[in-house]
């Protein structure tokens, strides 16, 4: 019987699904060479716990969302924003995120600081005109609080304003009960409200739960971005994520994007949105209200960005 060649988009599916197994292989050793003790430098509970003290900082103004923009590939326009946490001490220490998020997770507060952060998103993206975002806010929503309370409870804050906020988990959140954690992802779907799959590649990848999970986008982690002009396989193990999150109906942003050569080979490579310092740190909203205003079009470093793709368009 004469062979028959197999389709060439066949044969490209064949490749990323061999390179993502990689990769999962891979991610394994990353996230146990990454992953630390809390070990805070500043404390910042009193006798309480943390779940007062979260309550107690937001009264006072002390915890503060910060909001980074992401810009669409294509359009070089805006597509939505990533909101983070920012605690700042009564010395005027800012606290880093990882360390209070991280002691929340492990004595509890988490929820405190997941319900804030969601009606503050809320309130925050009323001040915005329109749709010049260009996309919702994505809040962190921890592996520790999807259960089908909790999420009920969220689904019932956000309402009728479910393309204003949505959920950015990590590719974990169905590893110790996945059960009910599909059924938790699953009513959030069914409420409109956007999920992302957040720091893809750095923890436990796992193409099984990864074509379960009801995501439409997928980050692919800073880790593999930042190797992109300096290593020839992030760019292989990038290109190879695109293409399989594309062949799953998933859009593809990139994190941690900072030079202009990098954004570039993303967009060459069809990754569909980038986030970064390139485009903006995370700023607080009145600083990204005056972002939104100052590029109505295209951001600045657009022309930079196409110029060295070798493409050329209007700004």
């Amino acid at each position: 019987m004469p062979s028959e060649a197999l389709p060439v988009g066949l044969i490209a599916m064949a490749f990323a699904l061999g390179v993502m197994t990689c990769l999962a292989v891979i991610a394994v050793g990353l996230s146990l060479k990454a992953r630390k003790k809390y070990t805070p430098s500043k404390e910042p509970l009193g006798a309480g716990g943390m779940g007062p003290a979260i309550v107690a900082a937001v009264r006072s103004g002390a915890l503060q969302l910060h909001y980074q923009p992401k810009v669409d590939c294509r359009t070089m326009k805006l597509c939505g924003a990533e909101a983070l946490s920012r605690w700042t001490l009564p010395d005027g220490t800012l606290l880093p995120a990882e360390e209070f998020v991280a002691r929340a997770e492990a004595v509890g507060g988490i929820a405190e600081l997941t319900l804030w952060g969601v009606q503050q998103a809320l309130e925050d993206s009323e001040k915005l005109d329109g749709e010049s975002l260009g996309g919702p806010i994505l809040v962190n929503l921890s592996v520790n609080l999807i259960n089908i309370d909790f999420v009920s409870k969220l689904i019932a804050i956000i309402g009728s304003k479910a393309a204003k906020v949505g959920f950015e988990i990590t590719e974990t959140a169905v590893l110790d009960n996945p059960d009910e954690a599909l059924i938790c992802l699953h009513m959030l779907r069914d409420a409109g409200i956007r999920l992302a799959i957040d720091d893809y590649g750095a923890g436990l990848s796992s193409l099984s739960y990864l074509k379960q999970i009801p995501a439409s986008e997928l980050k692919i982690d800073r880790k593999f971005i930042q190797g992109m002009t300096t290593s020839n396989r992030d760019p292989l193990i990038v290109r190879s994520t695109i293409d399989l999150c594309h062949g799953l109906g998933m859009t593809v942003t990139a994190e941690g994007v900072e030079d202009a050569m990098t954004a570039s080979l993303l967009r060459m490579m069809g990754c569909d949105s980038i986030q970064g310092y390139l485009i903006s740190k995370a700023v607080p909203i009145d600083e990204l209200l005056q972002f939104v205003s100052n590029h109505p079009g295209t951001v600045p470093q657009a022309r930079q960005i196409r110029k060295i793709a070798g493409q050329s368009g209007a700004d």
